[in-house]
């Protein structure tokens, strides 16, 4: 594994420029930037840009500053706020081109922005490990159902316990046939019409498709739809609209045909060990390379964006959105959660920043709804 990332990472800093790195405080981009100093050495001048949040609870900071330290990388940080987005709202959702559901989208984008302001014109992400080397937490109910269906009752007690309720209930939807899980689904009240959403409109229109699963082996099927349906295809759009717009070139040496098609030859347990480790052969091919507290991390946040504090500062926006109502969506409710948003107590689940969006994408592109 490790000489495979190796050989990649290699393979991506040929350049006639200087070549950077995103860093988000988590494994793949701290595994990127130490391989780069492993395989190029004191020749190399290391630049890594990253997002760190103005709320506590969400910043990585301290982790991309350990990465960047220990491998020797100069280390460059953005912080957008709420205003910051309104401004550049009308530009993101052109550059976009189409809806996209978090203003993480939008802290990618400063990314790259900074990394032009830098004179940096291509950067190596991350992109892909996570679907490839099983990441996500999702992957341990898949890796649980996969041992149950295939008689693998000590394997699954260890996932259980490792994985704790969590992992049993992230099993249970993927072992019932598809009728039973959409009954399941509405009995936990996630398969009905939202509030928000006009029943009628909901009605005319045809249902999303999504994916089955084809095979006992509920984890590999996991990973295919992750990485061709759900997860990563949007991913890469982001990714390639944002650094483009900068004109900066975004490199991945974790999607190339060698380290995909060894990744996807393991069994379940070098991804998703008996202790519920995801990456657990990556972790394993990094150790000594990439800091321990890093490759040890279980509470790695994602890029998440302090949405409901960017909302709550964003007011005109909102006040535009109750009202312009979109056709899908009951204008009652939709005034209520924006009201909700301007006092910072938006909703959980997006939903305000998601009709904003569609709602500003609509506009942008004059599509009728």
């Amino acid at each position: 594994m490790r000489d495979l990332f190796f050989n990649s990472v290699t393979l991506h800093l040929r350049s006639d420029v200087p070549v950077g790195v995103t860093l988000s405080g988590g494994i793949d981009s701290s595994a990127i930037v130490m391989a780069m100093r492993a395989v190029g050495g004191d020749r190399v001048d290391l630049h890594g840009f990253g997002y760190r949040a103005e709320t506590a609870a969400l910043d990585e900071g301290r982790w991309m500053s350990l990465a960047a330290e220990r491998a020797g990388a100069i280390l460059h940080t953005t912080t957008p706020h709420g205003t910051n987005l309104a401004a550049d709202l009308a530009a993101l959702v052109v550059q976009q081109a189409e809806p996209f559901p978090t203003t993480s989208i939008y802290a990618q984008s400063c990314v790259y922005r900074l990394a032009r302001e830098t004179g940096i014109k291509v950067t190596l992400d991350g992109q892909g490990a996570d679907e490839l080397f099983a990441g996500y937490p999702t992957y341990i109910g898949a890796r649980l159902a996969s041992a149950l269906c295939a008689g693998e009752v000590g394997a699954a007690l260890s996932l259980l316990k490792a994985g704790g309720l969590r992992a049993g209930a992230r099993a249970l939807p993927l072992m019932l046939p598809s009728g039973m899980r959409d009954l399941l689904l509405r009995a936990a009240g996630k398969g009905e019409t939202p509030a928000w959403l006009v029943p009628e409109w909901a009605r005319d229109e045809p249902g999303l498709s999504v994916p089955r699963y084809r095979r006992r082996d509920r984890f590999h099927d996991r990973l295919e739809q992750t990485l061709f349906d759900l997860s990563l295809p949007a991913l890469l759009r982001f990714c390639d609209h944002n650094s483009m717009a900068h004109s900066v070139e975004s490199r991945l040496p974790f999607l190339t045909p060698e380290v995909a098609r060894f990744a996807l030859s393991l069994p379940a347990a070098y991804l998703v060990d008996r202790d519920a480790t995801t990456k657990s052969v990556f972790r394993r091919a990094m150790r000594g390379l990439v800091p321990d507290p890093i490759l040890d991390r279980r509470d790695k946040i994602g890029f998440v964006t302090p949405e409901g504090v960017w909302l709550e500062q964003m007011g005109a926006e909102l006040v535009e959105l109750a009202a312009g109502a979109l056709p899908m969506l009951k204008p009652t409710q939709v005034r209520a959660a924006c009201d909700r948003a301007q006092t910072g107590d938006a909703p959980r689940d997006g939903r305000v920043w998601r009709w904003l969006n569609l709602l500003l994408w609509s506009r942008s592109f004059d599509v009728r709804l």
